[in-house]
């Protein structure tokens, strides 16, 4: 209620607030990957990773997965290597950074030849 009524908070209960809402974020950010609502993921995790804790990294790999949807490979790769570098056991991370490199070569990949017919010179 006092939420509704514009109140101003203290920095203690603005930090409360966003601890509270937390672990919500992250679940709402696997559920949005799930039915590829990948820009609704991002905004979930960045607000994990902006508000409550910069390094946690189960918030930088659902980001990646949701940039990866997107085909923002390069967010995605950025992401996963802040994630194995605070998790380097982790064999699930290191294994979706290879899959984005593999998906961003392909990618490069397929545009090159893209350009490369638009450009043909009749012979």
């Amino acid at each position: 209620k006092a939420l509704m009524e514009g109140r101003v908070y203290s920095k203690l209960q603005g930090d409360l607030i966003d601890a509270a809402l937390f672990p919500i974020h992250l679940n709402l950010a696997a559920a949005a990957n799930n039915v590829q609502e990948w820009d609704s993921a991002v905004r979930s995790c960045s607000y994990v990773l902006e508000k409550c804790d910069n390094n946690n990294s189960k918030a930088l790999y659902r980001r990646a997965v949701a940039y990866h949807g997107k085909g923002e490979y390069d967010m995605a790769v950025a992401d996963l290597n802040r994630a194995v570098a605070l998790e380097p056991a982790d064999k699930q991370i290191a294994k979706f950074l290879h899959t984005v490199k593999e998906d961003k070569a392909a990618s490069l990949n397929k545009e090159k030849k893209v350009f490369e017919a638009m450009f043909r010179l009749p012979t």
